[in-house]
């Protein structure tokens, strides 16, 4: 009999415990880490000021956004740069809570709503909704940033071409100046030299 509810003994204490010892269950593994192990994105640098026009707020507001861990920089961690994927979330959750006044504001005001508007929907629900519309938001949103990242690197290099031109222009009226000018002009035009180009060399650092 004492062998007998010994074992008895050792069988309850094995199922109460189940796959793990000391009677613990077994975790379940996360979804949401699943889908993010799943997705294996790549992240990438965006400027400051990309950022700022991506999000429709100035350079300074994107600077606090960093501070305040509201946005991670940079993969690389170079200066005045933020993740592009943590910049991506950012306008994903905006978009979101827009459609949200959008559809609250419909209604004119003091007109009574249907009651499943009030409503908070089940999580189910808004799980399944997420991973149904993340697939077609992401890239959408990816392309955004990269068509952003494009502008602003095309401004650069036009603002930077329209200096050079500018220089250019400048520099060969001098020079027609002082080749056909009369002297009056030629004495202009070496004083427009010398305070463009030997002055500004010798004051500089």
């Amino acid at each position: 009999m004492e062998a007998g509810s010994s074992e008895q003994r050792v069988d309850a204490t094995s199922h109460e415990g189940g796959d793990q010892p000391g009677g613990e269950p077994v975790p379940e593994p996360s979804s949401e880490l699943d889908i993010a192990i799943d997705r294996g994105e790549s992240d990438d640098d965006v400027h400051f000021g990309v950022a700022a026009k991506a999000l429709g707020v100035s350079r300074k507001t994107v600077e606090r956004m960093v501070k305040r861990g509201q946005l991670e920089r940079g993969p690389s961690n170079a200066p005045a740069t933020v993740s592009k994927r943590a910049l991506v979330a950012v306008l994903e959750q905006r978009r979101r809570d827009g459609s949200h006044l959008t559809r609250a504001t419909t209604l004119a005001p003091g007109q009574p709503g249907p009651a499943d508007l009030d409503a908070p929907w089940p999580e189910d629900a808004m799980t399944q909704l997420q991973d149904l519309l993340r697939p077609v938001l992401e890239p959408l949103l990816e392309d955004f940033v990269a068509a952003r990242t494009r502008v602003a690197v095309l401004e650069t290099q036009m603002e930077s071409i329209a200096a050079r031109s500018a220089q250019e222009r400048a520099r060969d009226e001098l020079l027609l100046s002082l080749a056909t000018g009369g002297w009056r002009e030629r004495r202009r035009a070496r004083r427009m030299a010398l305070r463009q180009y030997v002055l500004r060399d010798d004051l500089g650092p």
